[in-house]
């Protein structure tokens, strides 16, 4: 997608990663990151973009599935990312239950840049959704500016401790190996209750976009859990057929209930 028109302008080509290893230890090609732990790792490419605009970082979803979450260092947020350029060395915390093996070249995020979007107003959403253009899902919003809500669906996707194994030798950054990843996990409809630093697999209710709609989901959902996901849904998306998006979600508050996400659509062909 990212070669239609406009779409290279505010979605970055996939990071790959150039060297990895724990702080303060020699650096190397290849990494096993273990359950609790972070790692440092020298990424390319080296963005260059406008000044002024700040891009968010998005984790790959394949990742984020088994606990990964990669962010700027705290201290280069602002320093670095208002001198238009992304940092070459990226954070990578492991809040998962599995070990994830990592590896130069591997790609690990994308950054987008919020402020070249074109939000779609109420308008042109809704009348998207009364065409069949669009579907957001049972019991979705739209705010008068576009801000879109997602209903979250009361489901869980559990992984199975007796597929430690496979989950753990595979190179799951290679490729989009998310069907395969998803293969281990068992869905089951209940309320999804949200730990502190725990990531949380649920979906939002079955969503279709058209061909030249792209949508952002919002990192936070409600203030009480953080949302890892790769913030990027492609245009096209469950076109025809509307599927769920997988949602990546790491709880900020112990024993809370998200019910929601928020969204913002643009069309890609405007830029």
């Amino acid at each position: 997608m990212r070669g239609k028109k406009g779409w290279k302008r505010i979605v970055s080509p996939d990071i790959k990663i150039h060297l990895i290893g724990e702080q303060g230890k020699p650096i190397k090609k290849s990494h096993i990151l273990l359950p609790g732990s972070w790692s440092e790792a020298v990424v390319k490419p080296r963005l260059e973009i406008h000044p002024g605009h700040i891009p968010q970082v998005s984790t790959r979803s394949v990742l984020a599935r088994l606990g990964l979450d990669v962010g700027h260092h705290q201290a280069q947020t602002l320093e670095i990312l208002q001198t238009a350029k992304t940092p070459n060395t990226v954070v990578i915390v492991n809040h998962g239950k599995f070990s994830v093996r990592l590896r130069r070249g591997e790609r690990i995020h994308r950054v987008y840049f919020p402020q070249l979007i074109k939000p779609l107003r109420k308008q042109e959403i809704q009348k998207l959704v009364n065409s069949g253009e669009m579907i957001l899902g049972n019991g979705h919003k739209i705010d008068s500016n576009g801000l879109v809500e997602l209903k979250i669906q009361p489901a869980v996707y559990e992984f199975d401790e007796k597929h430690r194994k496979l989950i753990e030798k595979e190179n799951w950054a290679t490729g989009s190996k998310r069907k395969k990843l998803m293969q281990h996990t068992t869905r089951k409809e209940k309320k999804v209750k949200t730990r502190f630093g725990e990531v949380i697999l649920t979906e939002t209710f079955p969503v279709k976009l058209p061909n030249d709609v792209a949508m952002f989901l919002q990192s936070a959902t409600e203030g009480i859990s953080f949302q890892i996901h790769s913030l990027i849904i492609d245009p096209g998306y469950g076109n025809p057929h509307p599927i769920p998006i997988v949602l990546e979600i790491m709880g900020l508050k112990q024993n809370v209930v998200p019910e929601k996400i928020f969204a913002w659509l643009t069309r890609i062909t405007d830029y």
